[in-house]
């Protein structure tokens, strides 16, 4: 084995990796547009059947579970579970005299101390709080940092010296902190809040674990965060012991505590109250974790609509009028849920990775920021979400009268780029870290001739990076056809230069390639799972498409579901539907994840990300093309 491979044996190792999930999280941009640049893309148009719809909950059901505008996946496998370890502790500095905003100047308010409101998980049912001292709110919030603690390029992965010298750089815990620091200057309300997946996506998660995450957000004095489908990419007990390590409240009212989440119940509510401002909030997560994160495959979700509407209820019985809700649900559900609850003033959303701007010409922009949502008793709910990694910091103004009817909105969604200032001693910090990965940043494995776009692969449809993937898969396993959920892919890559960090960005999971027989029948029965959007028979939904090699094929969306695939060609003859075939992918997907294919029994082999770098150093440049392997008819 290549002391490479042994090096990358040793990061998941470390890091305890996951299967790649999903996150629905859309795919990190490559588009650059002057003033503004963005991670993901509009919504796209699902044909009808497939995967990527989003399903009507159905009343009083906890199963049926949503599909995402990307439709991606993430989760990882089972590792051995570790404690978090506790990093040093460094110095604290003062942020330098601050900017002025990007845009939106917040309300100047009576001088304070910030993060001074009491918190409570839970107060006996009837028992009232007494009236709120605060009735303005400035909220900031993060939402799907995935370990992306430095800047980063328009690929969400390292900033490399040609971005630096384009002024390409954005995001990072340094401007997070900067920025948070300038409001709480200005105002004694903010609230600062997380909505998930802080873990899985840089080499800071795979030296470090949950730890640097978890002093960073300590720091910053975070007001609450809730759970991310990431967050049990290295198990529930690994979750556990990093949410105890948190000095602030981690909300979530839609996961059963009884089974084997229960390990969570001691540092996980429902919701938790900020007292000073009368104000719940309650947390909640997609219901299709089970079925995306490895880690929590044997935990119960709930349906959020029922879960949020309880504890709204429980919270009005005490007298608190004022809810907002923290979720790792996703912009489409989120907008879902709003419509079909009443008493909720807010959403502060995460996982599907949406871009709101209210300049609807910028692309990858999903919805207005905040976009308003009519609830049952037709009053306005408010949604807002920050994009990815950290390159948008969320900003929202909420003020309420004594009778807790919101009286004044505003909101921001702040491009955190060359304009916003690091607070120093955060980026002091953070470079100290990276000293312990840093020759893997400037290790290059290969290069590229263009740039390997993740946000082209959106759907599932044939993109160049999910061409290069699934080759380097099949080169790896010498199989006939290789394919990987698409939800797999976690970042672009650049034209030039690839380094090792680049690649164990885009797969961060530490999944290994894995391979099987199939018959060519049996072939054609997986291609029609896949694009009928369900499983046959149990009616599971297929959450990731997958990119291939080694097949191509076409897909006609207007012909009854299990019927839609033609024109197989498996190498450069047509399939054989008796003869055998062998097949590759990866040990998540062969575990039933994103609902591909049925769970089968198969010998895991070498790492994905050893396979793509085995693949860079026998190419040498690997230039950006498509060879039509999926033919939409």
């Amino acid at each position: 084995m290549k002391c490479t491979a042994l090096l990358t044996l040793a990061l998941f190792a470390v890091s305890a990796q996951a299967a790649p999930h999903k996150c629905h999280v859309k795919p990190a941009s490559s588009v650059a547009p002057a003033a503004t640049e963005t991670g993901d893309v509009a919504p796209p148009t699902y044909p009808t059947g497939t995967a990527g719809v989003p399903p009507t909950y159905p009343t009083g059901t906890a199963e049926v579970p949503p599909t995402y505008p990307t439709g991606t996946a993430e989760v990882p496998p089972t590792y051995p579970t570790g404690t978090a370890q506790v990093p040093p502790t460094y110095p604290t500095g003062t942020a330098a005299a601050p900017p002025t905003y990007p845009t939106g100047v917040p309300p100047t308010y009576p001088s304070g101390t910030p993060g001074s409101s009491t918190t409570s998980s839970s107060l006996p049912s009837g028992t009232p709080l007494p009236p709120p001292k605060k009735n303005a709110m400035t909220i900031l919030a993060t939402n799907d940092i995935h370990a992306h603690l430095d800047e980063f390029n328009s690929g969400g992965t390292d900033c490399k010296q040609k971005d630096i010298d384009a002024n390409n750089c954005v995001g990072g815990a340094a401007r997070i902190q900067y920025m948070v620091n300038k409001f709480r200057a200005q105002s004694e309300n903010v609230v600062l809040l997380d909505a998930g997946d802080q873990f899985q996506g840089t080499l800071f998660f795979n030296v470090f674990g949950g730890s640097v995450s978890a002093t960073l957000m300590n720091q910053m004095k975070y007001d609450a965060m809730t759970i991310g489908n990431h967050e049990f990419d290295k198990g529930v007990e690994y979750a556990a012991s990093f949410f105890k390590n948190l000095t602030f409240p981690v909300v979530s009212s839609n996961i059963d505590f009884t089974g084997p989440a229960k390990p969570l119940a001691a540092s996980v509510k429902p919701y938790t109250i900020l007292k000073d401002y009368g104000v719940g909030i309650i947390g909640y997560i997609t219901n299709t974790t089970a079925a995306i994160a490895t880690g929590a495959s044997d935990v119960t979700f709930y349906n959020p609509v029922q879960k949020v509407q309880t504890y709204v209820d429980e919270l009005h019985a005490q007298g608190i009028k004022r809810v907002i809700c923290l979720s790792h649900n996703g912009y489409q559900e989120d907008k879902y849920v709003a419509e079909n609850v009443r008493g909720v003033s807010a959403f502060v959303g995460g996982h599907s990775h949406s871009l709101l701007l209210n300049n609807a010409s910028i692309a990858g922009v999903e919805g207005p920021y905040p976009t308003e949502v009519k609830d049952l008793d037709g009053k306005t709910s408010y949604i807002i979400q920050s994009h990815r990694y950290g390159d948008y910091l969320g900003h929202l103004d909420l003020e309420w009268n004594t009778d807790n009817e919101l009286t004044h909105v505003f909101g921001e969604s702040i491009r955190l780029d060359k304009s916003i200032p690091k607070d120093n001693a955060t980026a002091a910090q953070v470079a100290e870290w990276r000293k312990a990965f840093a020759g893997l940043t400037a290790k290059i494995v290969g290069h590229t001739g263009g740039n390997f776009d993740q946000t082209a692969c959106g759907t599932g449809q044939e993109c160049a990076l999910g061409d290069l993937v699934a080759d380097a898969m099949r080169l790896d396993t010498r199989a006939d056809i290789c394919f990987t959920n698409t939800g797999g892919l976690r970042a672009s890559i650049e034209g030039g230069d690839v380094t090792y960090a680049d690649v164990l960005t885009v797969l961060p999971f530490g999944n290994v390639d894995v391979d099987f027989t199939y018959t060519g029948q049996q072939i054609i029965d997986l291609l029609e799972r896949v694009y009928a959007g369900h499983n046959k028979i149990t009616n599971a939904p297929v959450i990731s498409l997958p990119q291939w090699s080694g097949i191509k094929f076409t897909f006609d969306p207007t012909k009854p579901e299990f019927s839609r695939i033609s024109n197989v060609v498996v190498g450069s003859a047509p399939i054989v539907l008796t003869k055998s075939y062998t097949l590759c992918t990866n040990d998540f997907v062969s575990a039933g994840g994103d609902g591909i294919m049925d769970k089968i029994a198969a010998a895991p082999g070498n790492l994905m990300a050893d396979a793509l770098i085995a693949y860079f150093e026998a190419k040498g440049t690997v230039n950006p093309t498509l060879d039509g392997r999926i033919t939409k008819a």
